[in-house]
């Protein structure tokens, strides 16, 4: 799970750049700060996220609080429809 929570931070770091190479690692660490990752990480990682189950009512919010990082970084969504893109897994809608 630490794995992917990293993965997710590094991502939204990707997302902000307009470059079309790969960016360094001192690349990225100028567009956020290890201080910034860690506040991302625990924030999602939280007892208040309920373990962003789909059935635990943790998705939604972890879904909200991406979604929420994602305009204040002035981040456009990919679809036009906005940034939620709606699924059923294992029988649950999302």
């Amino acid at each position: 799970m630490k794995h992917f929570f990293a993965v997710l931070s590094i991502s939204f770091l990707f997302f902000q750049c307009s470059i079309s190479k790969t960016p360094s690692p001192r690349e990225i660490a100028k567009l956020q700060s290890v201080n910034e990752t860690h506040d991302i990480l625990f924030s999602l990682a939280s007892d208040d996220m309920l373990g962003r189950d789909m059935e635990s009512g943790g998705f939604p919010l972890a879904a909200n609080y991406v979604k929420e990082f994602f305009k204040s970084n002035g981040i456009e969504p990919f679809y036009q429809s906005g940034f939620d893109d709606n699924f059923t897994l294992n029988d649950v809608s999302s």
